[in-house]
């Protein structure tokens, strides 16, 4: 009965449906007040049979015969059709493959999704497989994954909305789905709104509205906290229960690197973006007359980049150039482009940015005046 409340037509020239009441493997039945002879269709005759089809894994693996392969063909650096967005000028890309939730096919793809965003410099959202329930058990699957800065993971991964093609009831008519949708939409919404990525995605005003349950962090009115102090230095991004409230909010700002400057989420995010611009946004400089005039040309422009990033607070500094603590260091000379070094046709630029901080923690220490202990 997988196929009820869809339609069959058994004239493909004619504008004719019939709904089905019910099914088999072989058999469809319909309402026994209509006749699919009507109009003349006979036996040999081709129908068309149209009903909503449940995804599962990634892929339909029933209709579609999609596997695994499939996704890594796909996901082969040298080959992808996700090259053509490199010729886009869009900058920073973040990509997700959503619902392979069995271990092992989960971290054989989503390793080959990983080196392809490594390739291409862009951002790949993990997903952690359902399978895993305790917090220690998802920090060493993860490891297993590889901590990469251009990697982040959320947890959980999945969680239960509201059926949309259920009638509103039990929790029986909940429908577990994958967050990385949800999540991604969010923050592509502070991004528009922050006109960059230097805000973090995370925070009470980013909710993910639709979850009604999740295994790992029950119910509104009855709230689950995952150990964030535990997840988040390692690498790992939370949702909680908003306080007080009926909404689950995105609480975390890492990446899976958890060594270095690049661990920050909205940092990585940020310098990927900014070398995806220079990358394929400066084509008209190659090929320029490779002098000092052609230094300060350049010189300008990245200003003028950066100086827009500076003022939406992007970018943190007393001053935007110069001074003793500037946001912006843009270096082009006769220092890093000798004589030598233009004849063999480079010209080297060295940009350093102080990316703007989150707030990961907020500190209060009070005390009455005049105790000292």
């Amino acid at each position: 009965n997988q196929l009820v409340g869809g339609k069959v037509n058994p004239h493909t020239h004619v504008d004719r449906e019939y709904s089905i009441v019910s099914n088999t493997r072989t058999t469809i039945s319909i309402s026994s007040v209509y006749d699919l002879t009507t109009g003349g269709a006979v036996t040999g005759d081709p129908y068309i049979l149209r009903w909503p089809e449940r995804f599962s894994k990634g892929y339909d693996g029933y209709v579609a015969g999609m596997t695994l392969n499939d996704y890594e063909s796909m996901l082969d650096p040298a080959t992808s059709k996700l090259l053509k967005l490199k010729t886009m000028n869009l900058g920073l890309v973040k990509f997700s493959i959503p619902g392979i939730a069995t271990p092992s096919p989960a971290l054989s793809l989503q390793q080959v999704a990983r080196d392809l965003c490594v390739k291409y410099n862009w951002e790949y959202r993990v997903e952690v497989p359902d399978e895993y329930t305790v917090e220690s058990d998802v920090v060493a699957w993860l490891k297993t994954f590889g901590r990469v800065d251009l990697c982040v993971a959320h947890f959980p991964s999945q969680a239960y909305i509201r059926d949309p093609l259920a009638d509103a009831g039990s929790m029986s008519q909940n429908k577990l789905v994958s967050v990385q949708g949800m999540i991604l939409g969010r923050e592509a919404l502070v991004a528009k709104q922050f006109d960059g990525y230097h805000k973090a995605g995370a925070g009470v005003d980013v909710t993910l509205p639709l979850i009604v349950y999740s295994a790992h962090l029950g119910k509104a009115d009855d709230p689950i906290r995952l150990n964030e102090e535990y997840l988040n230095p390692a690498g790992v991004n939370c949702l909680r229960w908003a306080t007080g409230g009926s909404q689950v909010i995105v609480w975390g700002d890492r990446t899976l690197d958890t060594t270095t400057a690049m661990s920050w989420k909205h940092k990585r995010e940020l310098l990927s973006h900014y070398e995806n611009i220079l990358l394929e946004g400066f084509d008209w400089a190659i090929f320029q007359i490779n002098d000092d005039l052609m230094d300060a040309v350049i010189d300008g422009v990245l200003s003028s980049l950066f100086l827009a990033e500076y003022r939406k607070r992007a970018l943190r500094g007393t001053t935007f150039r110069g001074g003793s603590d500037p946001a912006c260091i843009i270096k082009i000379d006769k220092e890093n482009n000798t004589d030598a070094t233009r004849a063999l046709g480079d010209l080297n630029v060295e940009v350093s940015l102080k990316f703007a901080d989150a707030i990961e923690r907020a500190k209060f220490l009070m005390g009455a005046m005049g105790i000292t202990e």
